[in-house]
């Protein structure tokens, strides 16, 4: 029971009390169970106060220090505590139910249990408070401080807290049926386990949450922001993630099936088994991400990021992925079997044991990709950027090759094109203009005769070609080629073809052992002719004036290697050090592999 000359001080008046406390600060006011309904005690000094049970209905408490005071039990309703000093007191099971506490102080106060429903806790501090499996139904949190605060278990339902400060909140199983979380800051809050079905998410900033198993199912999450948020085995069907941020997030195992993800944000997101099935991917930011034995049937993709992702060992069947840039990305046993890749970028991609035969490549760009062994069965490669490619091996029996880009890329014996369909080929590559040259046939109007593109496979399957851009250097040229012959590594080697283009670059072609890697057989050569030029000293850098006339420039090639047989075993080679002046068509200079016939001729491009 409450003391009575405690109760009698207290109805002398706020000033007669203040001034007994200040007087008295080792009396602890014992008000307990007592009866302070409607109650006038505005900017009364109650701290530590016992008023365990006390009855203050309706009492009007505003700016009242109620600092440390046990209010436990306590029936609070309606009381107003507007702007109230309740920092640490003890409200555990309290009856708050349509109070005021606008602007009041809760900073790590207990409020386990309570009853607000319907309280209004507007701009209030909550911070540090324990409400675990407090009732705050249809409560006002509107930007309410609620960092650090226990909400295990509480009930929120139907709860404004619209900007409320939820960073490094416990709302752990908490329900948030209905509530409004709109622009709230939960930074770094703990949401697992968390009932938030048909609440209002818009602009919340969720980034480092905890939000695993949170069911999400057709939660409208536009503009939320989830980067680097732990979404592990939540359930996101249906969800509206148009172009949301998940940047570095964790969604390993996530039921993402049918949902929206236009445009969203996954860069460096680990997807590790997450189901994405029927989802709508379309130009998703998903560079770096881990979506290593994701699922992915069904899904829109088109104009995707996959850059440098890891994507092994993914079952892309019919997946439609055209203009999904996948450069660099990890497709190390992915299943891509009659999936879309048109216009697909691939340069740079794993792509080892990858499943790819008949699909729809229209148009990808496979630039310096290592096809060796792979199967392109009746693959529709039209207009496929194949340049530098190394398709050692590689089955392209059925598939379709027309328009095609194969500027020095590499085939072998092995390489099979029976069967194949292709109507015009290109063997350039213009790197400034990015688009393909050199047509063959040359004649635009013209396409390949039966057996025509056979043909040029066949004389295509054993040689690297060189590009000298800027003019040959031919000492350089001569020092390596003849470098890497006595090195042996790469077998017997010889020059097929010298080709001069009309703006001076020259095309040289060497003739390699089958099987031979021409790859490696193309940087061993770069290796050892750069430096070679950059150590030459000024009277070598301009060895000899430039001959006038382009006859006399070729021809002099042209005796040398019929003197010689090849040009690998040439001593005194007096050509000039860079490419010769003058216009010219593109000329070309053929030399047998055993050093039989030379042929110069002039081409036009």
């Amino acid at each position: 029971m409450a003391d009575p000359e405690h109760v009698a001080r207290l109805k002398e008046g706020v000033e007669a009390w203040n001034i007994w406390r200040k007087e008295n600060p080792e009396i602890r006011p014992d008000l307990r169970n007592a009866n302070l309904y409607g109650a006038s005690l505005q900017n009364f000094e109650l701290q530590s106060a016992d008023l365990h049970r006390a009855n203050i209905q309706e009492a009007n408490l505003q700016g009242a220090d109620l600092h440390r005071a046990n209010l436990q039990e306590a029936n609070l309703q309606k009381v107003n505590f507007h702007k109230t000093n309740l920092r640490k007191a003890n409200l555990q099971k309290a009856k708050l139910q349509f109070a005021n506490l606008r602007g009041a102080n809760l900073r790590e106060a207990n409020l386990q249990k309570v009853q607000l429903v319907r309280a209004d806790l507007y701009q209030a501090n909550l911070q540090k408070a324990n409400l675990q499996q407090a009732n705050l139904q249809r409560a006002n949190l509107q930007q309410a401080n609620l960092q650090k605060a226990k909400f295990l278990r509480a009930n929120l339902q139907q709860a404004n807290l619209h900007k409320a400060n939820l960073w490094g909140t416990n709302l752990q199983k908490a329900k948030l049926l209905e509530a409004t979380l709109r622009e709230a800051d939960c930074q770094e809050a703990n949401l697992q386990d968390a009932n938030l079905k048909q609440a209002k998410l818009q602009k919340v900033n969720l980034q480092k949450a905890y939000l695993q198993r949170l069911d999400l199912q057709g939660v409208n999450l536009q503009g939320v922001n989830l980067q680097e948020a732990n979404l592990q085995g939540a359930r996101l069907q249906n969800a509206r993630l148009q172009t949301i941020n998940l940047k570095g997030a964790d969604l390993q195992g996530a039921d993402l099936k049918d949902a929206e993800l236009q445009g969203a944000k996954l860069s460096g997101a680990n997807l590790f088994l997450a189901d994405f099935q029927g989802a709508n991917l379309q130009g998703a930011d998903l560079q770096g991400a881990n979506l290593w034995y994701a699922k992915l049937g069904g899904a829109m993709l088109q104009a995707a990021d996959f850059q440098r992702a890891n994507l092994q060992d993914i079952d892309l069947q019919r997946a439609d992925l055209q203009g999904a840039d996948l450069r660099s990305a990890k497709l190390v046993g992915a299943d891509l079997r009659r999936a879309n890749l048109q216009s697909v970028d691939l340069r740079r991609t794993d792509l080892q044991r990858v499943k790819i035969w008949e699909s729809n490549l229209k148009g990808a760009d496979f630039r310096g990709a290592d096809l060796r062994n792979f199967n392109l069965q009746r693959a529709n490669l039209q207009y496929t950027n194949l340049a530098a490619s190394q398709a050692l091996f590689t089955n392209f029996s059925n598939a379709n090759l027309t328009g095609a880009c194969i500027a020095q890329w590499g085939i072998n014996e092995q390489t099979d094109f029976t069967d194949v369909q292709c109507d015009f080929i290109y063997l350039g590559w213009d790197e400034n203009k990015q688009c393909p040259t050199d047509r063959r046939p040359h004649n635009p109007n013209e396409i390949f005769k039966p057996g025509d593109f056979a043909r040029l496979m066949e004389q295509a399957r054993d040689t690297v070609d060189l590009i000298f851009g800027e003019g040959v250097d031919w000492r350089a040229f001569l020092l390596s080629f003849q470098n890497i012959q006595v090195s042996g590594e790469h077998g017997e080697l010889s020059v097929q073809n010298i080709g001069r283009k009309s703006d001076g670059s020259f095309v040289i072609s060497i003739e390699t052992p089958p099987n031979a890697d021409k790859a490696v057989i193309e940087k061993d050569f770069w290796t050892r002719y750069q430096p070679l030029l950059a150590a030459k000293d000024e009277q070598i850098a301009f060895y000899q004036k430039q001959l006038k006339q382009k006859d006399d420039f070729m021809m002099e090639i042209v005796r040398t290697m019929a003197a010689n047989q090849s040009p690998h075993v040439q001593q005194n080679f007096n050509a000039p050090v860079q490419g010769a002046t003058g216009q010219t068509e593109n000329q070309t200079v053929n030399v047998e592999a055993e050093g039989g016939d030379v042929q110069s001729s002039d081409k036009q491009d």
